[in-house]
């Protein structure tokens, strides 16, 4: 079989035109490159702008990123990527695909891939850029030659697969959505919210993907700071402001843009007008945006709750239903959904309110789905 690497692009770039794999001048695109020159067959560019190229072709310097993508755009950049593989690489069965860079290159790009047959592996484990560069440094393969796959490092091979656990996300979350769907469903906080644990709201109008008539989850929190506080923390997002509360502060943006873009509470720009900046002062406008917050969460969101007691594991929990949700291909927000309407961009393309850990965290593993499973059965057991 031969092996392709796929190496996303970089900002970092040289003032003139030259050969792709020069363009890139980051330490960090050289340490990807230096990787696959050695541990591939052969490679390939995946630029923002250019979609897949190969090294050496003579490209000038260019300012675009995924990052400044819009989802649907990064969609059809995907799509278009994943005929260039098909039209170059025509037998799946013969090719493993080793892809390195930004989550965002191949989030939406491995779905096409592993449904046409395609074998797609990452043998980085997701880490921010800094300790993948450490990872580089450890493992660079010390010839230009591919080393034999008995003498890859240990940490490589046992390293979480985030390629692989991309194509697989879409039977975890659905996982994640059955399990959830036997907790009793609140719509207000009462004696049966646990002391300890996460929350999962779901939006009235938001479906999931998998069967298509059960509710799909829109937020998941935690209480990570304070022992016993998850009836508090509930009651904040119904009740407190949104300075109090991310999650209030969120929909309050999407109200006020959904209504009016150039909102006096939104100005100077996205994230950075007194509604929308943490611990900004609110303005007698933005009494009436509380006020239909708090109408907005009793209306249309519904939660359930997990007991879970270990701080340690709830926060890891947290991490990890989020990252599962987000890299589900099936779960897409609707069409009217109000999140598409925040400022941050992270709640925008994940269908979830939720900024932290969409991106470049570590979706459960199977062990971690079987606990999810017993730590629901707790919570659904009768109280003594």
């Amino acid at each position: 079989m031969r092996r392709i690497g796929l190496v996303s692009c970089v900002k970092k770039k040289a003032s003139a035109p030259c050969q792709a794999r020069d363009l890139y001048i980051s330490p960090y695109f050289r340490k990807m490159r230096r990787f696959v020159e050695a541990s591939c067959d052969d490679w390939r560019i995946l630029s923002a702008l250019h979609h897949m190229i190969r090294p050496t072709q003579v490209i000038p310097p260019y300012e675009k990123t995924m990052k400044g993508m819009p989802r649907s755009e990064r969609r059809s950049w995907a799509r278009t990527v994943y005929g260039q593989i098909r039209d170059e690489f025509q037998e799946p069965d013969a090719i493993i695909l080793e892809i390195h860079g930004g989550r965002e290159y191949i989030r939406d790009l491995v779905p096409f891939l592993t449904s046409a047959g395609y074998r797609v592996e990452s043998p980085v484990p997701p880490l921010p850029i800094g300790k993948r560069m450490q990872w580089y440094d450890r493992n660079a393969p010390g010839e230009r030659q591919r080393p034999p796959r008995s003498s890859r490092s240990k940490e490589t091979a046992r390293s979480f697969n985030s390629v692989t656990n991309l194509a697989e996300s879409g039977s975890r979350c659905a996982k994640v959505h059955e399990l959830l769907e036997t907790l009793p469903e609140f719509d207000s906080v009462d004696a049966r919210v646990p002391s300890d644990g996460l929350y999962f709201f779901y939006e009235k109008g938001e479906l999931n993907g998998h069967d298509g008539s059960s509710p799909r989850i829109v937020r998941v929190g935690n209480h990570p700071r304070r022992l016993g506080g998850l009836p508090n923390r509930l009651r904040t997002h119904y009740s407190g402001s949104k300075n109090s509360s991310v999650f209030r502060k969120f929909l309050g943006g999407a109200l006020l843009r959904r209504s009016d873009p150039n909102h006096p509470c939104l100005e100077p720009s996205p994230g950075q007008g007194h509604w929308e900046k943490q611990d900004e002062r609110p303005c007698q406008r933005c009494k009436p945006t509380e006020q239909s917050v708090s109408e907005l969460l009793r209306e249309t969101f519904r939660f359930r709750c997990v007991e879970i007691a270990d701080r340690e594991e709830r926060n890891r929990f947290e991490e990890g239903l989020v990252a599962t949700l987000a890299a589900c291909q099936k779960c897409m927000p609707s069409p009217k959904w109000l999140g598409k309407n925040a400022y941050n961009e992270h709640v925008r393309d994940s269908g979830l309110w939720n900024a932290n850990y969409v991106l470049g965290s570590t979706p459960l593993n199977p062990r971690e789905l079987s606990r999810l499973e017993e730590l629901v059965s707790t919570t659904n057991a009768p109280r003594s």
